[in-house]
């Protein structure tokens, strides 16, 4: 259970110590599910780690790292994998996760996306390390879930088109703000107050309608025009 939940949000640990007691499948079987991508990406950090040492580079970064995680497990996500200053987070490819909805896994990325610059700038303030921006790509669909590798190096992944559109929006983002494609945005347009960045092209993809996130709306406005 304590190594889960280095890996998982609190709520997916304890479904899957359940599922395991109780002498259940934990649902790590590869399959297509519904889910919404996060890709968060460190700006400057290639030049930033050129003037610090191995250890001033593991201050710096670990702690960043750790303020990721934990706004994304905060939101019920999990974080997929770190690829340098990189990270990667999924919203509804939970172990055991049945029926979900893709409209709430959108939402709670995004507000994942809304508070990680504001909480890496309070914990880099906080332990006094530079502040650095972050940029964030939010992508929603179909993708191919499960345990990927062969017998003796097994990694629970998400894989298809859905993440590799989410990494390349993160390239697209504003600094400290989200890139998010226009399913993201369909799945979450009343609950969020949205600023059209325009079409962007995306390697590999082709044109796409980008969007950003500025903030939760009010309960009190009312939701925009279909």
């Amino acid at each position: 259970e304590e190594n889960m939940s280095r890996y998982f949000a609190p709520d997916v640990v304890q479904r899957i110590v359940e599922q395991s007691a109780g002498g259940g499948t934990v649902g790590l079987e590869v399959q297509e599910k519904d889910v919404t991508v996060l890709f968060v990406d460190m700006e400057g950090f290639t030049p930033i780690s050129r003037t610090k040492t191995p250890r001033e580079i593991s201050e710096l970064l670990n702690p960043y790292l750790e303020t990721i995680a934990r706004c994304i497990q905060k939101e019920g996500g999990h974080v997929n994998k770190f690829i340098g200053d990189a990270v990667m987070g999924i919203f509804g490819a939970q172990p055991g996760e049945e029926g979900g909805d893709p409209a709430a896994y959108a939402a709670q990325a995004i507000r994942a996306a809304l508070a990680i610059p504001n909480a890496w700038k309070s914990a880099a303030e906080k332990r006094r390390l530079t502040v650095t921006r972050t940029r964030i790509g939010i992508n929603s669909g179909r993708a191919v879930v499960g345990n990927i590798g062969y017998s003796a190096r097994l990694e629970y992944s998400v894989l298809g088109d859905t993440v590799n559109v989410a990494s390349r929006l993160e390239k697209l983002a504003p600094p400290n703000r989200a890139a998010v494609s226009e399913a993201t945005r369909a799945l979450t347009e009343a609950l969020f107050v949205w600023e059209e960045l325009g079409e962007k092209e995306v390697k590999g993809v082709g044109s796409l309608l980008v969007f950003s996130p500025t903030g939760a709306r009010d309960a009190s406005q009312p939701s925009p025009a279909p």
